[in-house]
C-alpha cells in the first residue's frame, strides 16, 4: 500500500539553528512497538494472513487459498503457510532483522507498507517459527527476544524439500487461549476474497446475512456494525466521527452507519493507523467514506422499494417489508410511503378476533372494521352464515399460534376477497373454515356404552431434530400429548411446566453410543401424579439402574480410572504429549526391558481411546453422580520408575519439554532413544 509522504513548503523567520530528530533504538523501543496491539490474537491472524495473501498476489496465485492450523487441545499451535514467492536468505533478513522497513510502499495491490506486520507475534509471546521453502530448500528460522530484550532471527538449517515455494509462520499458543485465536480468525476470515483451508473442522466462519447488496457493498441489519473492507480486512467505522445528530437531519448515507453496511473500498482509499486495528480518521479517511456512504444511500432505498415492487401480491409485499422494517428502520422513513403500507383494506366488515395465550386461547367480541393491520401471524377466516366456527378456530389458534379474524358472510367468496385486499393463495392469508385442521375428537366421549376406558392423555418425549436446540423453554416442542395405555409396563420421569429433575435429556443423549436403545418415557405432571402409585409405571431413574447393572463394564472402567490417575501422576513429572510423541514416532525401541521409560510406556495411552468407555464413565458420572469410594493408591513401579528418571535422567525430560514442534520427527526421537539406551546400560547393565 502506497504511503503519503507529502513534502512540506516551510518558510522559516528567525531561525538560528535547528536539530533534526532521531530514534533512541533499545530494548523499550521495540517493546513499545511491540504493546501497540490492543487485540494481539485478532492482530496476530490479520497481520499473518495477510502477508501470505501478499506473496499470493505477487505470485499471481490470488485464487489459491492460505492454509491455516488453527491451535488445539493436542497441538496447541497456530500455523498460517502461503504458496507464494517464498523468501530468500536475503529477503528474510531484510524483512524480518530490519523495523518499519517494507518493500510494499510502492503499489496498492499489496495490503502490507508499515514494515511491522511480520513482527506481530513478539506482541503475544517471546519467540515464534519461520519455515522458507524456496526452490527446492526448506530453511527454518526462529525470531524472538535475545538475553538484552532486542529482538534476533536465528537461522536454525536448511534441508532439500519438494515442497512448494512459499513461507509458513507458527509458534505455541498458551493454554487456554486457542479459542481466542479461533474466535479472531472467525471475525477475520470471512472479509477474505479466498477463504482460508482451515484444519478445523469445528471452525465457523462468522459470515453476516446480507440483507440488501449492490455493488461492492452490502447491508446485514446489526446495529452500529459497520464497517470499510480494503484488502480483505475489515475496519470498524466510528460513527461519531462524523458528528451525526441521530435525531435530525440525518441523510440516508448516514442513517446506513446504524445498520451494518460494508463498503468494499480500494487499497489506499483510507489511511489506517501503524497497527492496522483501526482506521486514521484524518480528513482523507473522513472524506471517502462520506462520498460512498451518500452515493450508497441514493442507491439503497431505490434498491427495497425495487424489491418491494417486484413482490407478486399486495401481502407478500406487506411480508417482506415487514422482514427488513425490523433492521432497516432507520431508512424506512425513505421509502415511498404506498409501499411501505401494511394495512389491509376489507370495505366494512365484522371481525370476531381469536389470539393466542399462553393456556388457550382469546376471543374479542365482534366489532366493525374497515382496514386491519397486517402482521405475520395474521390469519382471515371465510365462514358462511350458518356454520359454526368457534370450537374450531380456537383449536388452531393454540396448535399454529396464531391469530385469526373470522369474516362472516351469507355467501362467502375467497377469490373475490383475495382480489379485493390483494392477496394470491401462495400468502396463505385467507383461508375457509374448512382449510383448518379439525378438532380431533376424544375416545369415549359421550355417554358411555362399552368397556371402560383403559387409557390416559398423558404427555410423551419425542426427540425432534438436534439435542443442541433443546433448551430452557423451548423444551415443550419436545413432549406430545398421546393415548396411552396405563394398564402396560410405561417408564415415567416426574415434570413441572417441562422441567425435568436431574440430567434426563443428557442420559437420553448418551444411550444410543452404548447400544441402550432409549425407551419411550412420559412426563407425569400434577394432573396424573397418582400414576406413579401403580406397579407397572417404572421411574426412569429405576430403569436407568436396571440397565447399568445389567450392561455397563465395571471391570474396565475400574481400570480406566486406575490409568487415568496413574497417568496424571506421570504427568505431574514428566508431559505425556512428550512421551507419547516419542513412542508413537520413533522406530527404534528401548533395549532394556527394565528401563523406567520402558515401565512408563505400559500405563501411556498411544492408541485410539474407546468412545464407549468414555461415554459409559460419563453416563455413570451424570446418572448417579458416583467417584471412588477410596482413592485408588499410585502404582509403586510408576512411582519407582518416576524418580530413577528424576534422579539419573534429568537430561531428557528437561530435553523433550524444549523440543520445538519442528524438531519432533523420527530421527529426533531416535536419538532421544540413542541416549537413553546409553544411559540404561550405565545404570541399569553395570
Amino acid at each position: 500500500m502506497k504511503l503519503e509522504t507529502p513534502k512540506l513548503d516551510i518558510e522559516r523567520r528567525g531561525v538560528m539553528k535547528t536539530i533534526r530528530c532521531s530514534i533512541d533504538i533499545g530494548a523499550s523501543t521495540f517493546k513499545m512497538l511491540a504493546r501497540q496491539y490492543s487485540d494481539p490474537p485478532k492482530a496476530i491472524i490479520q497481520e499473518i494472513s495477510s502477508n501470505a495473501l501478499d506473496s499470493h498476489t505477487r505470485a499471481g496465485k490470488v485464487d489459491i487459498p492460505i492454509k491455516v492450523d488453527l491451535p488445539t487441545r493436542l497441538d496447541p499451535h497456530l500455523r498460517i503457510r502461503d504458496y507464494g514467492i517464498g523468501m530468500s536468505p536475503e529477503k528474510i533478513k531484510d524483512v524480518y532483522s530490519v523495523y518499519m522497513k517494507s518493500d510494499k510502499r510502492d503499489s496498492n495491490n499489496e495490503i502490507g507498507a508499515f514494515g511491522l506486520g511480520s513482527k506481530v507475534i513478539l506482541s503475544y509471546t517471546d519467540q515464534f517459527n519461520i519455515t522458507t521453502y524456496n526452490d527446492g530448500v526448506m530453511r527454518m528460522y526462529t525470531m524472538g527476544y535475545g538475553s538484552d530484550s532486542v529482538p534476533e532471527l536465528a537461522q536454525l538449517g536448511e534441508y532439500p524439500t519438494k515442497e512448494e515455494n512459499g513461507v509458513e509462520i507458527s509458534f505455541a499458543v498458551k493454554d487456554g487461549d486457542a479459542q481466542l485465536f479461533k474466535d479472531a480468525a472467525s471475525k477475520v476470515f470471512p472479509f477474505f476474497a479466498t477463504l482460508p483451508i482451515v484444519n478445523d473442522r469445528e471452525f465457523k466462519c462468522d459470515v453476516k446475512k446480507r440483507l440488501v447488496e449492490g455493488e461492492g457493498w452490502y447491508l446485514t441489519g446489526d446495529r452500529y456494525d459497520s464497517h470499510v473492507v480494503m484488502g480483505g480486512i475489515a475496519y470498524k467505522i466510528d460513527q461519531d466521527i462524523f458528528g451525526r445528530n441521530y435525531r435530525y437531519n440525518c441523510s440516508v448515507g448516514e442513517d446506513l452507519l446504524g445498520i451494518g453496511i460494508h463498503i468494499d473500498i480500494p487499497i489506499g482509499s483510507v489511511d489506517v493507523v501503524p497497527s492496522r486495528e483501526h482506521l486514521e480518521f484524518n480528513d482523507k479517511t473522513k472524506d471517502y467514506i462520506k462520498s460512498r456512504l451518500i452515493a450508497i444511500g441514493d442507491v439503497v432505498v431505490g434498491k427495497v422499494e425495487a424489491e418491494l415492487e417486484a413482490c407478486d401480491s399486495n401481502i407478500s409485499r406487506m411480508k417482506k417489508f415487514l422482514s427488513l422494517d425490523g433492521p432497516l428502520r432507520s431508512i424506512s422513513r425513505s421509502i415511498n410511503s404506498a409501499l411501505k403500507s401494511t394495512t389491509v383494506n376489507l370495505g366494512t366488515e365484522y371481525l370476531y378476533k381469536y389470539f393466542p395465550i399462553i393456556q388457550g386461547s382469546k376471543r374479542v367480541n365482534p366489532t366493525l372494521n374497515r382496514s386491519i393491520k397486517y402482521h405475520n401471524k395474521l390469519r382471515l377466516v371465510l365462514v358462511n352464515n350458518d356454520e359454526k366456527f368457534e370450537k374450531k378456530v380456537r383449536y388452531n389458534c393454540r396448535q399454529n399460534d396464531l391469530a385469526y379474524y373470522v369474516i362472516r358472510r351469507r355467501k362467502p367468496n375467497k377469490k373475490a376477497l383475495m382480489k379485493q385486499i390483494g392477496a394470491t393463495e401462495a400468502d396463505g392469508f385467507v383461508l375457509m373454515l374448512d382449510e383448518l385442521e379439525d378438532v380431533p375428537k376424544i375416545a369415549g366421549s359421550g355417554r358411555r356404552t362399552g368397556p371402560r376406558k383403559t387409557t390416559r392423555s398423558i404427555k410423551v418425549f419425542m426427540p425432534k431434530g438436534d439435542s443442541k436446540d433443546r433448551n430452557g423453554v423451548y423444551n415443550s416442542k419436545w413432549w406430545e400429548s398421546q393415548e396411552i395405555d396405563v394398564k402396560t409396563e410405561q417408564i415415567y420421569v416426574k415434570m413441572c411446566a417441562y422441567n425435568v429433575y436431574g440430567r434426563f435429556y443428557d442420559i437420553l443423549d448418551l444411550l444410543p453410543s452404548l447400544g441402550i436403545s432409549p425407551p419411550q418415557v412420559l412426563g407425569l405432571t400434577s394432573a396424573n401424579q397418582k400414576l406413579v402409585d401403580k406397579k407397572n409405571f417404572i421411574e426412569f431413574k429405576d430403569w436407568l439402574k436396571t440397565k447399568i447393572d445389567a450392561e455397563c463394564p465395571h471391570t474396565d472402567i475400574k481400570n480406566r480410572v486406575e490409568n487415568e490417575l496413574v497417568a496424571d501422576h506421570i504427568d505431574d513429572y514428566i508431559s505425556i504429549d512428550h512421551l507419547k510423541n516419542m513412542f508413537k514416532n520413533a522406530t527404534i525401541p528401548i533395549n532394556n526391558a527394565n528401563s523406567p521409560f520402558n515401565v512408563l510406556k505400559k500405563y501411556i495411552p498411544i492408541g485410539k481411546e474407546d468412545n464407549k468407555l468414555r461415554d459409559w464413565c460419563k453416563l455413570l458420572e451424570i446418572s448417579t453422580n458416583s467417584q471412588p469410594s477410596t482413592p485408588i493408591p499410585i502404582n509403586k513401579e510408576v512411582t519407582e520408575a518416576i524418580d530413577t528418571i528424576e534422579s539419573k535422567y534429568k537430561i531428557i525430560p528437561k530435553f523433550l519439554k524444549e523440543l520445538s514442534s519442528y524438531h519432533e520427527r523420527a530421527e529426533t526421537f531416535n536419538s532421544i532413544i540413542e541416549t537413553i539406551n546409553i544411559f540404561d546400560k550405565q545404570y541399569l547393565e553395570n
